[in-house]
């Protein structure tokens, strides 16, 4: 193709560009380069529909896990948490993609069962939410399938979507991707494609593809970016929401849109808390300095979450990833 036709073509309704035009294919980043006779294509999604997800995960659990390294049961207030965003989906008429931690479903294993029953999809989270980069193959896969078989266990589905820990999919973690597909995992949603501090693939393509490669494949849900004075920025959940004006929000939601793309979000539901996040209880591992710090960082503005997410379940419609991606799983 042309770059003139790609103009034409992009220019189109979003429908015509799905109906009419053939998959194009993308220049590999970086981070794919060790796979073997690789090719990424753009894939067709469902027109004007975006993508709604949460990680379902204790966040006491996570942060004593990363402070320790030992285990801590998922605690009450999470499932709570959860609760409420599920009737806060249900008064909206939406579903979603729950990516749940394997300890949060082997916790509240009747929660997981009341997500699916309301029509929720169930997609995977890792089991201890162990960041990919700290794990060797073996381990990962071991990760894997006591997720996989968890899931499966309680919802009686196998789950066809995944979700790396703190989006922790990377050059020193591709392998992964390799590792998912074997195990029958259709799409990741692990890439952010932009350039952040903790985590972000920076030359990553910003719409959903399909990655191709000598015996595989996946689809790849990257996060949503909006482009800014030439840079790509973060818009598509957690301290993102938090921080951004609600119309800054929506008009990512719209641009992003307009260039035929879904705006693909993610939550927690720890956000949803009435109470503060209370990070002294954490002080023994943390000095006073950090407990200050995390406390204010972690609650700024997280009271506007609740009021924010209604908006935009209003506003624009939503979807779990596998009903915009059928297209896709379906070619």
């Amino acid at each position: 193709m042309t770059p003139d036709v790609l103009f034409e073509a992009y220019r189109c309704r979003r429908e015509e560009i799905l109906r009419d035009c053939l998959p194009m294919t993308i220049s590999p980043p970086e981070l794919l380069h060790g796979l073997p006779e690789l090719v990424l294509n753009e894939i067709p999604v469902v027109p004007n529909v975006n993508v709604l997800s949460v990680d379902a995960e204790c966040w006491e659990h996570i942060v004593w896990r990363d402070l320790t390294g030992g285990y801590r049961a998922a605690c009450r207030q999470c499932a709570a948490d959860t609760e409420f965003l599920l009737k806060l989906f249900d008064d909206a008429g939406v579903r979603a993609t729950f990516f749940v931690l394997g300890v949060f479903a082997e916790r509240f294993p009747d929660l997981v069962k009341s997500m699916d029953a309301l029509g929720h999809e169930i997609a995977l989270h890792g089991f201890f939410h162990s960041q990919l980069f700290t794990l060797t193959p073996p381990e990962f896969k071991e990760d894997l399938r006591r997720a996989i078989f968890l899931i499966e266990d309680i919802t009686g589905k196998s789950a066809i979507g995944y979700r790396a820990p703190a989006f922790s999919l990377d050059t020193r973690s591709v392998w992964a991707l390799q590792v998912l597909a074997e195990h029958g995992i259709r799409y990741d949603s692990s890439v952010f494609p932009f350039r952040g501090r903790r985590y972000g693939v920076p030359d990553f393509p910003r719409g959903i593809v399909a990655i191709r490669w000598k015996g595989g494949g996946i689809i790849e849900v990257p996060l949503s970016t909006t482009h800014l004075a030439g840079a790509r920025l973060p818009v598509a959940g957690g301290g993102y929401f938090r921080t951004l004006p609600r119309c800054v929000i929506k008009w990512a939601v719209t641009s992003i849109n307009r260039e035929g793309m879904p705006f693909v979000t993610y939550i927690h539901p720890y956000e949803f808390r009435r109470q503060d996040l209370e990070f002294g209880q954490f002080s023994p591992y943390m000095n006073r300095w950090a407990v200050s710090f995390n406390r204010i960082k972690f609650n700024l503005f997280r009271r506007t979450m609740k009021t924010k997410l209604r908006e935009l379940l209003q506003a624009f419609p939503f979807a779990p990833v596998r009903e915009v991606i059928k297209n896709g799983l379906e070619a």
